[in-house]
C-alpha cells in the first residue's frame, strides 16, 4: 500500500517498514495515517502531502477532527520509558528504534493535560518536542502538569531530523539518560536560541 518511493522517504526519517504498516500507513496521493482512540477505536485520517509537493499543506487532517492522541496503546499498557513528541511521523521514527512514544495530532500547543494524567506513575516520561519556540513552551507547560517529566533537547530540529541525519538509538537514549527533569532548563534553551 506504500509505494517503494513513500517507503524509501520514511525510511530516511528513520520510520522502518515493519512499523509503517503496523501503523497501517497508505498511499492515496498523499500518505494517509490512520488515528485511533483511547480504545483503539478508528477516530480520523490525518495526512502528509509528498515531500516534493509545495501546492499542498504540509499536514491536514479530516473535516471535523478534533485533537486526539496518537499512540494511545503505550499508555494503556504502561511501557516505560515513554516519549512525548510532535508530529505523527516523529512518533514512528522513535517507535521503529525501539523507542515507545505518543503525540497530539493537532500540533504541540494541543496536549492535553487529561492525556498526560492517564499515564501510569511508574511509567519514566521524556518530552521531545520541537527545538522551536512552540514546542519549547508546549514542553514548559506539560512539565508543569507533569513534574515527574524529563527534558530531552535535540541537536537539530525535530525526532525525524534526528534520525534522518544518522543519529543512532544509542545516541538518543544518551539524551535520554541526560534529560533534565527541572524547569530551569528553558531558561538556558531561550538564552542558546533553540
Amino acid at each position: 500500500m506504500l509505494p517503494a518511493e513513500i517507503r524509501t522517504w520514511l525510511s530516511q526519517r528513520g520510520i522502518t517498514d515493519e512499523v509503517a504498516d503496523r501503523a497501517q500507513l497508505r498511499w492515496e496521493g498523499k500518505l494517509v495515517i490512520p488515528i485511533h482512540g483511547m480504545q483503539d477505536e478508528f477516530r480520523f485520517n490525518k495526512y502528509r502531502r509528498h515531500p516534493d509537493d509545495p501546492a499542498l499543506p504540509k499536514y491536514w487532517s479530516d473535516n471535523g477532527s478534533h485533537p486526539e492522541l496518537y499512540g494511545w496503546r503505550n499508555i494503556r499498557t504502561g511501557i516505560s520509558p515513554l516519549v512525548i513528541c510532535e508530529g505523527e511521523l516523529d512518533r514512528l521514527s522513535l517507535e521503529s528504534n525501539g523507542i515507545a512514544a505518543v503525540t497530539s495530532t493537532h500540533g504541540a500547543g494541543s496536549l492535553r493535560t487529561e492525556w498526560l494524567s492517564r499515564i501510569p506513575e511508574d511509567v519514566d516520561v521524556y518530552l521531545c518536542l520541537d527545538s522551536d519556540g512552540a514546542g519549547l513552551s508546549a514542553a514548559a507547560t506539560a512539565m508543569a502538569n507533569l513534574s515527574r517529566a524529563k527534558l530531552i533537547l535535540l541537536p537539530v530540529k525535530d525526532v525525524g531530523e534526528f534520525f534522518g541525519t544518522g543519529h543512532s538509538r544509542d545516541e538518543f537514549r544518551t539524551l535520554m539518560a541526560n534529560a533534565a527533569s527541572h524547569m530551569t532548563v528553558f531558561t538556558g534553551a531561550r538564552k542558546e536560541g533553540i
